[in-house]
C-alpha cells in the first residue's frame, strides 16, 4: 500500500478500482483473480460491483484522475531548475534536501 496519514493520523488509501482516496477501514479485499492475480483493495463503492462480477474493470473516476494529473504538472512546474539530494547523517538517518541546480 503506498497511502498517506494525515494530520489526525488517519491514514488514507486509494481504492484499486476507481483510484479515490478511502480510509483504510473502509477499504474491502477482492480475492485474486485471473485479471488480478494479487487482489484488489477496493472502496465500498467498487465493492459491490467486484463481488456481482469478480475482476470486472472499474473505471477510474474522472475528478481523481483529473485532480492527479494538476498535482503532477504543479509539482514538475515548481520542481524546475531544484534537485533532490540525501545526505546520510552521523547517527545513521538520512536528510534530504531541494537545493536549485543553477
Amino acid at each position: 500500500m503506498s497511502g498517506v496519514i494525515d494530520e489526525d493520523g488517519q491514514q488514507w488509501e486509494h481504492c484499486n478500482g476507481c483510484t479515490r482516496f478511502v480510509r483504510i477501514e473502509d477499504l474491502g479485499y477482492e480475492q485474486p483473480t485471473a485479471r488480478f492475480k494479487y487482489g484488489r483493495d477496493l472502496c465500498p463503492d467498487c465493492l459491490p460491483l467486484s463481488r456481482r462480477n469478480p475482476g470486472c474493470h472499474i473505471e477510474p473516476d474522472p475528478a481523481e484522475v483529473a485532480a492527479r494529473a494538476e498535482a503532477r504538472r504543479k509539482y514538475e512546474e515548481s520542481m524546475q531548475g531544484k534537485k533532490w539530494t540525501f545526505k546520510d547523517n552521523p547517527d545513521g538517518s538520512t536528510s534530504c534536501y531541494i537545493v536549485d541546480v543553477n
